[in-house]
Formats: C-alpha cells, sequence, structure tokens
C-alpha cells in the first residue's frame, strides 16, 4: 500500500500540499514508512480518494479503518487558511444570535470551534506574522467573547467568575498579540457581568472601567449596552447615586447609539431594576413597559425573559398584587428560562415566594432546576 502510495507522488499528479506538508515531507520522499494514522492523513495531502485507499489495502498489517479516520479528519480539516477562517468567521458571528435562543447548543457549538480554531493556530505557527492569522486571532477572540456570554447566561452563581476567568485570560492574550482593543474590552465587560450576577458590585465596577477605558463608546461597540447595564446595576445595588449614568444612557437610547432592538430592551429593562432598588416603582413599570415596546421590534426569548424577570421583581415590591396576573407573568418566565437558564429560574423562584405564588408553581420550578 505505501508503494502504490508513493507512486501518486510524482510532480504531475501531486496537488498543492498546503498547511502540515513540511512536516510530513520525510514520509512523502520515502524515507520514512508512516504509521497507520499519518498514511491516512499523507493520502488526504496528496489528494487521494478514500475508495483509493481501500482498493490499495492489500497489506494485511494495515489498519484500512484507522487510515480512513484519518484521511477523512485531514481532508476535512485542512482547507486553505483563508477558507478554514472564513467558515469559522460565519459560525462563530451566528452565535452572537443563536446563544439569546439555544445557549447549551451555541456553548456546544462554541466548544468545537474553539478547538478547532486552536488547532489551526498553533499548526500555523511558522504563519505567524502572516495577516491571515491576524484574521484567524480575530475570530479566536469573537469565539471566545460569545462563550463568555453563553456562561454567564449558564453558569451557576457560585462559579460563573471563575469559569468565564479562563476564557477572559484568552482573550486578553489573544488582544495583546493583535493589538484587539475593542475584544478586550469586550472581555472587560463579560467579566463585569459574572461579578455583577455574583453580588461582587466593585469588581464589577472595576471591570466596567477598564472596559471603558481602553475605548471610548460609540454605536459599533458590541458591547456598549452590557457596560452601562452593568454599571447602573452596581450603582443602585450600592445604594450610590446613579442620575447622571441614567441621563446618559437615556441619551445613548434617544441617539440610537445603542441600535439593535434587544440590546435596547435588556438596556432598559436594566434602567427598571435599578429603579426598583431605588424604590422608583413608578419609574420602573415605565421602563418595563418601554422594554416590552423595544422588544416587539425585535424580540428574543433572552430579552423576553429578562423583561418577565423585572416584572416579577416590580410586583414583589408591591402591597396589593393581582396574583393571578403575578402567576401569568412568572409561568411565561419559566417557560422562557426553560432548563439551561437555571439562574433566572432561581430568581423566579424568589420572586414567586416574595409574591406568595410558590406553591402554584413549586411543580414547575423544580421540574427546570433538577
Amino acid at each position: 500500500m505505501w508503494i502504490c502510495i508513493q507512486d501518486r507522488m510524482i510532480p504531475s499528479r501531486r496537488k498543492k500540499l498546503g498547511t502540515g506538508a513540511p512536516y510530513r515531507y520525510p514520509y512523502l520522499k520515502g524515507i520514512k514508512r508512516p504509521a497507520t494514522p499519518k498514511l491516512g492523513s499523507i493520502a488526504a495531502l496528496l489528494g487521494i480518494e478514500p475508495l483509493e485507499l481501500v482498493e490499495l489495502a492489500d497489506d494485511p498489517s494495515i489498519d484500512v479503518d484507522r487510515v480512513l479516520m484519518s484521511h477523512q479528519r485531514w481532508s476535512t480539516s485542512w482547507e486553505t487558511l483563508e477558507e478554514f477562517t472564513n467558515q469559522a468567521k460565519a459560525m462563530v458571528e451566528a452565535a452572537n444570535f443563536q446563544y439569546e435562543y439555544n445557549p447549551e447548543y451555541t456553548r456546544t457549538n462554541l466548544d468545537f470551534w474553539i478547538d478547532k480554531l486552536e488547532r489551526r493556530k498553533n499548526a500555523e505557527a511558522h504563519h505567524a506574522r502572516d495577516t491571515r492569522i491576524k484574521t484567524l486571532n480575530a475570530v479566536l477572540i469573537q469565539a471566545y467573547n460569545h462563550r463568555m456570554a453563553c456562561y454567564l447566561t449558564l453558569c451557576d452563581l457560585t462559579n460563573v467568575v471563575e469559569t468565564i476567568r479562563h476564557d477572559f485570560r484568552r482573550v486578553c492574550v489573544l488582544a495583546e498579540e493583535t493589538g484587539d482593543v475593542i475584544g478586550r474590552a469586550q472581555a472587560w465587560a463579560w467579566l463585569a457581568g459574572a461579578h455583577y450576577v455574583s453580588m461582587q458590585p466593585k469588581d464589577s465596577i472595576a471591570c466596567v472601567e477598564k472596559a471603558l477605558s481602553l475605548v471610548p463608546p460609540t454605536p459599533a461597540l458590541p458591547y456598549l449596552f452590557q457596560v452601562y447595564a452593568a454599571l447602573i446595576l452596581n450603582y443602585a445595588y450600592m445604594g450610590k447615586d446613579y442620575t447622571a449614568l441614567e441621563d446618559k444612557v437615556r441619551a445613548m437610547l434617544d441617539e440610537h447609539t445603542v441600535e439593535r432592538s434587544a440590546s435596547r430592551a435588556s438596556l432598559i429593562e436594566a434602567l427598571a431594576r435599578a429603579n426598583i432598588l431605588s424604590n422608583r416603582l413608578s419609574d420602573a413599570q415605565q421602563r418595563l413597559i418601554e422594554a416590552q415596546e423595544e422588544c416587539l421590534h425585535g424580540p428574543t426569548p433572552l430579552t423576553q425573559l429578562q423583561i418577565h424577570r423585572g416584572q416579577l421583581v416590580a410586583l414583589a415590591q408591591v402591597t396589593h398584587v393581582d396574583k393571578d396576573h403575578a402567576l401569568i407573568v412568572a409561568n411565561h418566565a419559566l417557560m422562557l428560562a426553560g432548563k439551561q437558564r437555571k439562574r433566572y429560574v432561581i430568581q423566579i423562584r424568589q420572586c414567586a415566594q416574595s409574591l406568595g405564588i410558590l406553591d402554584v408553581i413549586r411543580e414547575n420550578v423544580q421540574a427546570l432546576l433538577n
């Protein structure tokens, strides 16, 4: 079999070997006889079809199945760097919207692409100065940032900061290599969110300030809404005056500095929760109605869930509550949360306890938490 493959190495029949070939030149030149997995990868590099490998399997010492598995991995994994990067970029960009609908699936998909991107980056080390590697690094930064968004939704509050920190550090390293300050600022923003949900407001504010120090706010920054949402909520949680911040956010919304409807709705809902923390219930109710109206332009399950959570928090502060209405809101919120967003389920349970409706929805809550 190896002799037959050597016959395929004549220059007129050899396709462009591309990435990974230098490592295998001793085998391609016949200096070394490859082990079974390498046989498959070399065949893939030479453009030999799988059926030809089966036909050539005249050596009983060769594990043909392993050769074919190796051939498949190499023939699908080693497109040109540009082709690979473009494919990865498309998949990672899609994750920016998918996580709002299905964070578990999105995280799994990002796990796959991050592993694939990191492997390709290591294999392309000899092209470290190539602009194409900078593009690959930019996709990796984006992938890690999107995975942090998934972790923020999926992780238990007791370990969300530590879970996110690995990806945060990786983004900082990659951003240093490529000079990507926007990607780095995005990572600081997600870390700020992790500290906030973990009730570490001082650490969260420090992260927000770091993000804003890296890049001044502009409409092009995808993390803009979450930076200001975290800052206002931290100020309100600590009892600090956030009037100036609230005015700035209102101006940003009026001027459409934050453009995407789902992001605008999330930011308005954060204002509502800050108003609740400050005992400004009438303002909070107005903000929640505004968020619901904004959500009509581009609803996502996550923004709808956030608004329902805000409505429950507001209802829990009212003396005389319409419990039937509260039950409708709570059940809808649980349906949106599902099993993937347990942090929200816990918050809904806490509100239901305060509203005196937990016994009615207890079974549904437990089913989602188990």
